[in-house]
C-alpha cells in the first residue's frame, strides 16, 4: 500500500499553558527507580474524571489525589496541600502499571508478588477503597519471565481486559478467567468491541471479533524490517500505529508514526505517516512506553486534540486524526524539565487527561485574561512530581466555545447498611483480601490461585485447570457508552455504618484465591507534599508561559492531614471541596495522627456512562 507523508500544521492558536508542578512522593532512590525503568515498561497513573480523582502508584505506595485540590492549588494560588493525598497505602510487592475500568468502577495493579515470583494482575473495588479501606483480588497472573508489557482494559466492556507479554503471547482476561489468543505478537489494542494487533513477522494490521472468533480485516501497511510497536484508536476511523526496531532500553531508534484511515466495513483505505511524534530524546535508559490522549469534542475548531509522548520523550505533542501539530511558539510547547543535579531530563511515568476542573484559569495565552475552566494533562515524572499543562485553544476561548463535560455523580451505596454492605462485596466482587500487609488471600498451596482459566482449550502457564471454577472477579456493574456525556448532579456524602467493614475483614470467605484477611490498611497519615513553588522559570532561555517558579525544582515539604478520627457509628464525609483548607505554613508541621482504619469516604463511586475519557475508544 502506497504511504504519504501527514500533513503538518503549524499552529499559534493552540497550546499549552505550564503550571506549577507539585511534590507527591518524597524520598525516591533514583537508583532503585532507574532500575525499574531498565526492567519493566511502566504506567504510574490513572484518572476518574467521574470522581474527580487521579490514582497513582510508585514502588510499594498508591495514592488517591483530588484533582479539586490540584485546581486549588494551580489555579488559585493555594498553598496549602490539606487535602491533596486522600488516602496512601502500602501494597504488597512492586506496582508497575494502574489502569481503570471503562465504568469507573475498579483500578487495575499490575505489579510483582511478594516474594517476586510472578506478576499479578490484581482488581481493587473502588467503592471499597474510597472508603479509605485497601482490598485487592487477583484475576490473573504470570510467570516471572513473562513481562507484561501492555495490558488494556476495554473502554466499552468493564469487565474485560487484553494483555501482552514480552515474549509476543496475548491474553484476553474476563469473567471466565484468562484465554490465550494469539503467539508472536509485537503490539494489540481495542478498536471498540474489537481487537487490532500486529504480529512480530510483519507488519500487517489485523482486526478481530473476538466473541465470534471472526477476522474483520487484515491489511499489510509496509514492507521493511520495523515492527508494529504500538497501536490505538483514534476514532471510529482512524487508527494510529507506532513502527521501530525496539522499546528496549538499552535501543533509540527512531519511530514512525503511521496514520490509518479505515472505512466503515473496517478496510485500509489510506496510510500516512510522521516522524514527528515520540522522538526518543530522553536520557534516563528505560523500557518504551507509548501514551495517547483523547481530547474528543472540547474545541469547536479542532473535534478530536490527541496528545501524544512516550517514556523516551521530553515533549508532549498534539496531533489531529490525520495531521502532526507544530507549535511556533517555545513558550505554547510542553516539555519535560530538567533535574538540575543530574543533568538529565525527568522522564515520565505516567500521563492522564483531567477534564475534572471547575475553577477559572487566569491568563492561559496571550490576549485572554480569564477562560473557563481548561483540559489538562498530568504527567507524573521520575522525581515523584505531578507536572501539569492546561490546554488552550485561543479562538475557542475568546468566542467562549470550549466548555469541559458535566459529569454525573450519583451514590452507588446509599444509606447502606451493615449486612447490605457485606453482601454487596461478597455477591458482586467475590473474594476480597483486605489489607496489603499480609495478603493471605494470594497464598500459595495445593488450591493454586494463579491457575488460569479459559474460555478455550489452550494450555494453562501454571497446570492444568479444566475444572477451575471462575469467580466474576470485576464486580457487578453493567457496560455503559464511554462517549455519552452526562448531566451534572450535586455530589452527595451517604453515612454507612462504621461496623460493616470490621465485620467484613471477619468473614472469612472461601474462594480459590484464599482467604479474605483479617488486617485492614488504614491509609498513611505521614506523607509529606511539597509547596510547587520555586525560583524562576527553568526550560533553558524559555519561560513556558509561567512566571515565578521553575518546572521540576525541589519545592518545601509540607505535612498534610489526609483522614480524621470518625465517630462509631459512620464513615467521615468526602473531602472534595474546595473550602476549608488551612493556610500554607513555610515550616514543617507535626505528622497527625489518626485511629480510624477507614479514611475519608468517597462516595460518589457508580457506574459510569462516560468510560475511560482521554482514552482513545469506538461506540456501535
Amino acid at each position: 500500500m502506497s504511504i504519504s507523508e501527514v500533513e503538518k500544521l503549524q499552529l499559534e492558536d493552540l497550546g499549552f499553558q505550564a503550571k506549577p508542578p507539585i511534590d507527591i512522593f518524597d524520598g525516591i532512590n533514583q537508583d532503585d527507580i532507574r532500575s525499574t525503568l531498565e526492567t519493566y515498561n511502566v504506567d504510574y497513573l490513572a484518572i476518574s474524571n467521574k470522581h474527580k480523582l487521579v490514582f497513582t502508584c510508585l514502588e510499594n505506595n498508591l495514592k488517591v489525589i483530588s484533582t479539586e485540590k490540584i485546581s486549588q492549588i494551580i489555579e488559585n494560588d493555594d498553598k496549602s496541600n490539606d487535602g491533596l493525598i486522600l488516602h496512601n497505602f502500602k501494597i504488597t510487592g512492586k506496582a508497575l502499571m494502574i489502569k481503570i475500568n471503562s465504568d469507573e468502577t475498579c483500578l487495575y495493579l499490575i505489579s510483582e508478588s511478594k516474594d517476586s515470583s510472578k506478576f499479578l494482575i490484581i482488581s481493587i473495588d473502588l467503592t471499597i477503597l474510597l472508603r479509605g479501606i485497601y482490598n485487592e483480588k487477583c484475576i490473573s497472573a504470570f510467570p516471572l519471565d513473562s513481562k507484561i508489557i501492555q495490558f488494556y482494559p476495554s473502554l466499552i466492556n468493564p469487565f474485560k481486559s487484553i494483555c501482552l507479554l514480552e515474549n509476543g503471547d496475548a491474553y484476553l482476561i474476563d469473567q471466565n478467567g484468562t484465554t490465550k489468543l494469539y503467539e508472536d505478537v509485537s503490539a494489540i489494542n481495542w478498536f471498540g468491541k474489537y481487537t487490532i494487533y500486529s504480529f512480530t513477522i510483519d507488519s500487517t494490521l489485523n482486526i478481530t471479533d473476538e466473541e465470534n472468533n471472526n477476522t474483520l480485516s487484515s491489511t499489510s501497511l509496509v514492507e521493511n524490517s520495523d515492527k508494529v510497536l504500538y497501536l490505538t484508536q483514534l476514532d471510529n476511523n482512524h487508527i494510529q500505529a507506532v513502527f521501530g526496531e525496539s522499546i528496549n532500553p538499552d535501543d533509540n531508534p527512531d519511530y514512525t508514526t503511521y496514520f490509518i484511515t479505515i472505512d466503515d466495513s473496517l478496510q485500509v483505505v489510506k496510510v500516512e505517516s510522521s516522524l514527528d511524534l515520540f522522538n526518543p530524546f530522553g536520557m534516563i535508559p528505560r523500557f518504551n512506553t507509548f501514551y495517547t490522549l483523547n481530547l474528543k469534542n472540547w474545541s469547536k475548531i479542532y473535534k478530536n486534540i490527541f496528545i501524544t509522548t512516550s517514556s523516551k520523550s521530553i515533549d508532549i505533542d498534539f496531533c489531529l486524526q490525520n495531521q502532526s501539530i507544530e507549535l511556533l511558539n517555545d513558550s505554547d510547547r510542553a516539555t519535560m524539565p530538567m533535574d538540575e543535579i543530574s543533568g538529565d531530563d525527568d522522564t515520565p511515568l505516567g500521563i492522564v487527561l483531567d477534564l475534572s476542573s471547575t475553577v477559572n484559569v487566569k491568563e492561559p495565552c496571550k490576549g485572554v485574561d480569564e477562560s473557563n475552566p481548561l483540559p489538562r494533562i498530568i504527567v507524573l515524572t521520575n522525581r515523584g512530581q505531578f507536572v501539569i499543562w492546561n490546554i488552550w485553544s485561543k479562538k475557542d476561548l475568546l468566542e467562549n466555545d470550549a466548555k469541559l463535560p458535566t459529569f454525573e455523580i450519583s451514590d452507588t451505596m446509599p444509606n447502606k447498611s451493615e449486612n447490605d454492605l457485606e453482601d454487596n462485596i461478597e455477591n458482586s466482587l467475590g473474594s476480597l483480601s483486605f489489607g496489603a500487609s499480609t495478603n493471605k488471600s494470594l497464598k500459595e498451596s495445593s488450591d493454586n490461585p494463579f491457575t488460569i482459566g479459559k474460555k478455550s482449550d489452550s494450555s494453562s502457564l501454571f497446570g492444568s485447570n479444566a475444572n477451575t471454577s471462575t469467580v466474576n472477579p470485576f464486580g457487578g456493574s453493567s457496560s455503559s457508552n464511554p462517549f455519552e456525556l452526562g448531566k451534572s448532579s450535586s455530589e452527595k456524602a451517604t453515612n454507612s455504618s462504621f461496623s460493616a467493614a470490621t465485620k467484613l475483614s471477619d468473614s472469612g470467605t472461601n474462594s480459590p484465591f484464599g482467604s479474605i484477611s483479617k488486617n485492614i490498611t488504614n491509609t498513611n497519615t505521614t506523607p509529606s507534599t511539597n509547596t510547587p513553588f520555586g525560583s524562576s522559570s527553568g526550560f533553558g532561555n524559555t519561560t513556558f508561559g509561567v512566571g515565578g517558579f521553575k518546572m521540576g525544582s525541589s519545592t518545601t515539604s509540607t505535612s498534610q492531614k489526609q483522614t480524621e478520627n470518625l465517630p462509631s457509628n459512620s464513615f467521615n464525609k468526602p473531602s472534595f471541596g474546595s473550602s476549608g483548607f488551612s493556610s500554607f505554613a513555610g515550616t514543617k508541621s507535626d505528622s497527625a495522627t489518626v485511629n480510624s482504619p477507614f479514611g475519608g469516604l468517597s462516595s460518589n463511586t457508580t457506574s459510569s456512562p462516560f468510560g475511560n475519557l482521554g482514552a482513545n475508544s469506538k461506540t456501535d
